[in-house]
């Protein structure tokens, strides 16, 4: 059945007027420096409810005098409700308009006879004039984004090459008097300095196309997220805070112009993500972006296996750096979860079973090896790397062995040892499950 939508309003629901409102908020988010805390959250939560609802334009409830806006997280905002126009006025309007009508007639008359005068061939040339200036500065945005990706390209070569020789990105690897400390100085200083001309192109693409900015977007944010960890090796917590705050702001203006794009959610819980090496109170915005990307798109196995994948590292953050097991244990229960729906949606994948069965049977997650069993089995019926499907026997052998499996662990061993002779853990696991069937 075909759907009505009003004009103005996009396929969200939201109109012109409502993604005006919530660009503006945005930027009283960011903006506004006598914002309270306080305010500032009730903003926030404002505009990402609005967002996640659709940006539905929200019911008007009519209360005589005024019309009130359906609450959201807050108090009630009202406006004054238009009084009705008195029959004066009415006769007034409806003569000021007929007017205008008559005036409107006239000029047209006296164009027409111009307007005749002039060629269909010079009309054409208008319109193609104007169709080149439109396509021009699509055009010229191209061209920068391309420019600022071979930019952002040379940085991620030569942090690569100060990597690839054997030197760390540690911050002490920076330090005066450290191993290496020149060599890798002059290659994140030249990171960086190609990472500044890349954003700026970026930046000069959304300029030309502020109505379409969504591409360069994300462009920026990306460099932005990689300048901010080139900051913090270069020991610039000042500049690394600035970007993730642009980052953020550019990547919420996103999601609000496309609230219904899952990769919008799932950019923001990247961000968070690396936002939350440094703050780790970033960690349940992260988790929750990643929440509203799922809902988004439950059929993307890859942006699953993700979200899963992330709160196994929020879970060992509480477990190892707070104690929090507990908390930790039903992050990992939720990313098995994760998992098993991912790899429902895709089956032909065998990341999703083989991180299901390594959150199942793994200490240092769950524990369970037992309920890691049917993941592996699965996994192995699909085509593996040698490496993987070596790993998957061996963690699949130890598991049957826990459990008291031990025909299956010694077929499993069996298999390990052929694709890998004389490794001595699968050594070990074969002896122990030989011993357990007699």
């Amino acid at each position: 059945m075909a759907t009505h939508t009003e004009p103005g309003a996009t396929s969200s629901g939201a109109s012109a007027a409502e993604m005006a409102d919530l660009a503006q908020a945005l930027d009283i988010l960011y903006t506004a420096p006598r914002l309270t805390p306080q305010a500032r959250a009730t903003l926030r939560h404002t505009v990402e409810e609005r967002a996640a609802q659709g940006l539905a334009a929200p019911p008007l409830h009519h209360t005589g005098r005024r019309h009130r806006l359906a609450p959201l997280g807050g108090r009630a905002v009202t406006a004054p409700a238009t009084k009705p126009r008195s029959r004066q006025a009415g006769r007034l309007l409806v003569g000021f308009y007929t007017l205008t009508v008559l005036v409107s007639l006239l000029l047209v008359l006296r164009v027409l006879p111009r307007a005749s005068s002039t060629s269909p061939t010079a009309t054409g040339r208008a319109g193609a004039a104007a169709t080149t200036v439109v396509a021009g500065v699509s055009a010229q945005a191209e061209a920068l984004c391309r420019a600022g990706l071979r930019q952002e390209g040379l940085a991620l070569t030569l942090l690569s090459q100060v990597e690839g020789q054997d030197a760390t990105t540690n911050p002490d690897q920076i330090t005066p008097g450290s191993p290496n400390a020149a060599r890798n100085r002059r290659g994140f200083t030249q990171a960086l300095t190609s990472l500044d001309q890349a954003i700026s192109l970026f930046r000069q693409a959304i300029r030309l196309q502020p109505a379409r900015p969504l591409y360069a977007l994300y462009l920026a944010n990306q460099a932005l997220l990689e300048r901010a960890q080139l900051d913090d090796h270069m020991r610039r917590p000042e500049a690394r805070a600035a970007d993730l705050l642009e980052a953020e702001r550019g990547l919420l203006r996103a999601w609000v112009l496309q609230p219904r794009v899952a990769s919008n959610a799932a950019n923001l819980g990247r961000l968070y993500v690396v936002w939350a090496a440094w703050e780790p109170a970033r960690w349940p915005r992260a988790i929750t972006w990643f929440d509203r990307a799922v809902q988004l798109s439950p059929r993307d196995g890859l942006l699953i296996d993700e979200a899963g994948a992330e709160l196994r590292v929020y879970g060992q953050y509480l477990a190892t750096a707070t104690g929090q097991r507990r908390p930790a244990v039903a992050l990992y229960t939720r990313a098995v979860r994760l998992f098993a729906a991912a790899a429902q949606a895709a089956p032909q994948r065998a990341d999703a079973f083989v991180l299901w069965g390594d959150t199942e049977a793994l200490p240092l997650y769950l524990d369970n090896p037992g309920a890691a069993i049917a993941p592996y089995e699965q996994a192995l019926r699909l085509r593996l790397a040698l490496e993987t499907r070596v790993g998957i026997v061996t963690t699949l052998a130890d598991a049957c062995v826990q459990v008291n499996a031990f025909a299956k662990a010694v077929r499993y061993a069996q298999e390990g040892l052929r694709l890998r002779p004389g490794d001595p853990q699968l050594t070990r696991i074969l002896a122990a499950a030989t011993r357990g069937r007699r």
